[in-house]
């Protein structure tokens, strides 16, 4: 298949919600592999949220890595 076709398959099942979730998405990806770089920008706070307990405080190293 075309690279153009596969990136314009990718792009059409994402605007469509065709994808379960990120996974899904990284996966047609992968499968597509194009021939650009692709990124999934996720909030800070969400990081911080799901590897701190508090949030009102600076990372301790171990938090870090």
């Amino acid at each position: 298949m075309h690279l153009k076709l596969k990136y314009e398959l990718v792009y059409y099942k994402y605007q469509n919600g065709i994808y379960l979730n990120l996974q899904a998405y990284i996966d047609a990806v992968n499968a597509a592999k194009p021939a650009v770089n692709v990124s999934a920008l996720v909030g800070h706070t969400a990081i911080r949220n799901n590897h701190m307990y508090q949030l009102d405080r600076a990372a301790t190293a171990a938090e870090i890595t």
